[in-house]
């Protein structure tokens, strides 16, 4: 709770509410699915989009002590998303007797990212108060320079404006053809808007993303999907499609938000179906653990509002009886064994009735209290069991949503799949569409029928408008390219000439997407790169990515000829 009113002050209201009465009175007026209690938590953004959309306030559960500041961290990122989106925060506002500061990532942790200033003091920058969003782990890396203005109280660090910070040489010209990252930033059945950067996003229709007209768009995608797209056309607008992209297709790095950081996008991970959620639920939690007193403490609490539980007369030789009202020890008086017994007197028989009566009325009131004590612990144990079988539902709601991710990137690079194959088909029944065959059955010299296909490669991918600006050049091969041909593996003929043409027509964004650079003599960055006698430089290219053995091309570069020069695997760093 410190943590929460020292962070959040001047940006959120803290409440602490005790499961009682108040928290019953609280979620009988609050809408549905919108109570907190029971030790959760819950933030209200100052928008009540949440009325009716529960889960984008959606309630933080520790189940355990050991979560405690892992929930800690998720309010505190809530509540300063809340503060942001209302507009009770704006760094980019940051007034100007905050000073101006330099400093140096130094650790990233989750959300916040610790910053040693250039005067030695340390600032912290915050994922939801950064002004992008993004992960912060896609917005700056160990060792990044960053600039911004402090606030000394708190030592929270508001990043500079991105324009300050990002050069404009810096910002990637996309080119048709090429394939890059794109994160969904809306979907519906009509049409995806992916975002290839902050502020840059492309409307793509649906006859673009999937072929199959039985297709709907919301089952396949969800906001945040990074998905590899190929730029159609550059001018005026960009124009994106999601057909015939393989899997491991090149991509062109997406750009970095600020300077020296990481690229804000990654490639998406080949899918991995995750096992099913144990079936078994988690072991009770100790009553402590959950906010409960152990039921020793109930008993001895209840026992203590009643008073000592009365006994009954015990036996002959045994424990003394006690009158439980007054609590006065009352024993009996020895007699011979032949002593006559007195009758009692009136007196006496009022004393004991009244004595009677008061051990009823003692022994109604510990029944009732044993009764409400009862109901108090079989609470306690169905709360327990409640919060348990919510931990494993949890659980199991994680796991369902990691494999319908799965599913849905496992059947677009399928779908893709089923594409490929489609040509394919049509080329071996006879189509006249000859751009996605392998017209090495037509020549005696693969590199004949090599040219061919780079020719048609070039063809397909360069816009007209754009083929005076990217003409397809000279180029040849050397005396070992045609053996290395058997290298090729799993990568189709279509690829290899794909990537020879836009080695030939070295347009730099389609040569960064494939990785180029120079072939180097030694492992060492600071090496000088491998060259000939005549002043050619050797190269080296993607044909594959992720996966073992990946092919490589290498080829020498002298002005504007190229010489093919080996198809090789990775390891093979030789010319």
């Amino acid at each position: 709770m410190d943590a929460l009113v020292d962070d959040l002050r001047g940006l959120a209201e803290v409440v602490v509410m005790p499961t009682s009465d108040v928290s019953w009175a609280f979620s009988s007026v609050m809408p549905p699915l919108t109570q907190v209690y029971g030790g959760a938590s819950r933030v209200y953004p100052v928008d009540h989009d949440w009325v009716s959309a529960p889960r984008t306030a959606p309630l933080r559960f520790a189940y355990s002590v050991r979560e405690r500041d892992r929930v800690t961290d998720q309010i505190l990122s809530d509540a300063m998303a809340a503060a942001v989106s209302a507009g009770l925060y704006t760094p980019r506002a940051s007034v100007a007797s905050r000073p101006a500061v330099d400093g140096t990532v130094v650790g990233l942790f989750g959300s916040r990212a610790m910053v040693r200033l250039d005067d030695g003091s340390m600032a912290t920058l915050w994922e939801e108060l950064s002004g992008f969003d993004v992960p912060l782990e896609r917005l700056v890396r160990n060792g990044q320079r960053v600039r911004g203005r402090i606030d000394p109280a708190t030592r929270r660090l508001d990043l500079e404006p991105p324009d300050e910070c990002v050069p404009a040489s810096t910002r990637p010209r996309y080119r048709a053809g090429v394939a890059v990252l794109a994160e969904v930033a809306a979907v519906d059945d009509a049409a995806l808007t992916l975002r290839l950067q902050p502020g840059t996003e492309v409307v793509t229709t649906a006859g673009s993303v999937t072929a199959n007209e039985l297709d709907r768009l919301t089952a396949l995608f969800t906001v945040g999907d990074v998905v590899v797209a190929r730029v159609t056309d550059s001018e005026p607008v960009i124009q994106l499609s999601l057909l015939d992209v393989d899997d491991d297709e090149a991509t062109m790095q997406a750009p970095a938000l600020l300077d020296g950081g990481p690229p804000w996008l990654v490639a998406p991970a080949a899918p991995q179906l995750s096992a099913p959620a144990d079936d078994a639920l988690p072991s009770p939690a100790p009553d402590a653990a959950l906010g409960f007193p152990p039921a020793e403490s109930v008993d001895a609490e209840l026992q203590s509002e009643a008073g000592p539980v009365p006994q009954a007369p015990s036996a002959p030789g045994g424990p003394t009886p006690r009158d439980v009202r007054a609590g006065i020890a009352v024993r009996p008086a020895v007699r011979a064994p032949d002593e006559p017994v007195p009758a009692p007197s009136p007196a006496d028989r009022g004393a004991v009735r009244d004595l009677s009566l008061a051990l009823s009325a003692e022994q109604s009131r510990s029944a009732e209290l044993r009764r409400r004590l009862d109901l108090a612990l079989g609470a306690s144990h169905e709360l327990t069991e409640l919060r348990r079988h919510a931990e494993h539902l949890e659980r199991e709601l994680d796991s369902v949503e990691a494999s319908l991710r799965a599913f849905r990137e496992k059947y677009r690079r399928t779908d893709v799949r089923r594409q490929q194959l489609e040509r394919a088909a049509k080329a071996t029944t006879g189509s006249t569409d000859i751009d996605d065959s392998d017209p090495r059955e037509w020549f005696g010299d693969p590199v004949d029928a090599l040219r061919l296909s780079v020719t048609q490669a070039w063809a397909r991918r360069v816009p007209a408008g754009e083929k005076p600006r990217w003409p397809l050049g000279d180029w040849k091969v050397g005396d070992r390219f045609a053996d290395s041909l058997d290298n090729l593996g799993p990568v189709s003929w279509r690829k290899l000439a794909e990537v020879v043409a836009d080695v030939v027509v070295a347009d730099p964004a389609r040569l960064s997407a494939l990785e180029n650079h120079e072939l180097r003599v030694t492992e060492s960055g600071g090496a000088p790169a491998v060259a000939r006698k005549d002043g050619a430089v050797c190269y080296r290219v993607a044909l594959q990515r992720n996966s073992p053995s990946a092919r490589r091309l290498h080829y020498w570069r002298r002005g504007d000829l190229v010489e093919l020069s080996r198809v090789v695997l990775h390891d093979d760093t030789a010319p």
